[in-house]
């Protein structure tokens, strides 16, 4: 389990990197990592850049930027 929890994630090179998912089952929240390391906890609705999130559940991030919608897993998964 300690080995899970403490995996060293780094972002993608230009991309922005899920960390973890936390909160109760009807409001969870990530914690994502931006190039350069910046961190940010983000939930249902706020924006990244242009793209914004259109759920989180325990397997990752809904992204939609414009048409597109991508999910986000956690790494590891």
């Amino acid at each position: 389990m300690a080995a899970t929890a403490t995996q060293h994630v780094e972002a993608p090179e230009g991309r922005i990197a899920l960390l973890g998912i936390f909160g109760s089952e009807d409001n969870l929240s990530a914690l994502v990592q931006f190039p350069g390391g910046r961190t940010r906890k983000v939930t249902t609705g706020q924006r990244l850049g242009r793209s914004e999130i259109i759920a989180i559940d325990k397997r990752g991030l809904l992204i939609r930027s414009g048409n597109t919608t991508v999910q986000m897993t956690m790494p590891g998964s």
